[in-house]
């Protein structure tokens, strides 16, 4: 996507995504935003990477959450700010 050239902006994005916000995935139809739960969708689909058990699964959502809750908001003003 060039952001300086507002390809976000655009109809057909926004179709996919109405805050005009990166990523996206179109998986043969399905649309999933958001980086976090991209993540859980291919975890899941993969059907390697997610345990099937619910006290399994609960841990990976577990890290999921602290991850995107107290790593990626420092990481990414740290990056920013570079």
């Amino acid at each position: 996507m060039d952001h300086p050239a507002h390809d976000l902006d655009t109809p057909e994005f926004r179709a996919k995504n109405p805050f005009g916000q990166i990523p996206v995935i179109d998986d043969d139809g399905v649309v999933v935003t958001e980086s976090g739960a991209i993540l859980l969708y291919l975890a899941r689909k993969s059907g390697k990477l997610m345990p099937r058990d619910l006290a399994g699964e609960a841990q990976v959502l577990r890290w999921c959450v602290t991850a995107l809750n107290t790593v990626e908001v420092p990481v990414l003003t740290m990056w920013l700010s570079a």
